[in-house]
């Protein structure tokens, strides 16, 4: 019985040991987080042709490939629906 408690004991002393290390880890890292990032000047968006800013135009093209993305699966879907089988896919360009 008495090596039960020190096995306890031992274990206790164990994970204490390593929250605590691992809690000053974290400590240092985030430290060395705070002197060697520093933060990034913000720049204007540059506007290039059209006149729209940059972001506006990734944006854009961003939801453009989304909408082919969703009409592909739709028509994949009622295709599938139908009880076809896809034999074979290629680029159509």
């Amino acid at each position: 019985m008495d090596t039960i408690f020190e096995g306890l004991q031992v274990m206790v002393i164990g994970m204490g040991v390593v929250f605590v290390v691992l809690f000053s880890l974290t400590l240092v890292l985030r430290a060395f987080e705070a002197f060697l990032y520093k933060e990034k000047k913000i720049k204007k968006p540059s506007e290039d042709y059209g006149g729209k800013p940059k972001r506006v135009q990734e944006s854009v093209a961003a939801q453009e490939r989304l909408d082919e993305v969703a009409v592909i699966t739709t028509v994949l879907y009622d295709f599938l629906d139908q009880g076809e089988k896809i034999i074979n896919i290629r680029q159509i360009n």
